[in-house]
């Protein structure tokens, strides 16, 4: 990584700090959902490039695990305003943030010999770029709702 996306990182880094929790919130929500749609074209167009049964059958797979998560996160939001319990969401949640990162990352271990295509490495770097974003923002959604709901109780 290189000076100016390592300084730009590190301010994005910064301004999500000064966000009050509403507004961490709702930038996590946004960026869940770019990312999310980032992280599966990227992962098609890796498939467009390898078109084996096992990358079609992960990525179709990761597409549900995002698909799922976007549920997931809208009925936490839903419980959250009704005051009610999300542990089991939250639970689940966790199990498809999991399924859904060891799915990518066997797309890209499938794809890994695919040599040195320009579009291959750059949809690497997004993948890379997306997916740890994507897993934060998981992380402060649930997070914050959970503070909301015990502030509301």
């Amino acid at each position: 990584m290189g000076y100016k996306q390592l300084f730009c990182a590190e301010n994005a880094r910064m301004t999500l700090h000064s966000m009050s929790g509403d507004q961490l919130f709702t930038h996590a929500l946004i960026s869940f959902g770019q990312n999310g749609r980032k992280i599966v074209r990227n992962l098609q167009l890796l498939q467009s490039k390898n078109p084996s049964h096992v990358v079609k059958n992960k990525v179709n797979s990761a597409d549900a695990n995002f698909k799922l998560l976007s549920q997931l996160v809208g009925k936490l939001q839903s419980n959250a305003k009704k005051r009610r319990n999300n542990t089991g969401i939250v639970t689940k949640i966790n199990k498809e943030a999991k399924d859904f990162r060891d799915n990518i990352q066997d797309v890209i271990n499938a794809d890994s010999a695919l040599g040195n295509d320009n579009q291959v490495a750059q949809a690497f770097k997004d993948l890379q770029a997306a997916s740890g974003t994507f897993f934060e923002d998981i992380s402060i959604i649930v997070s914050e709702i959970n503070k909301q709901t015990s502030k509301s109780v």
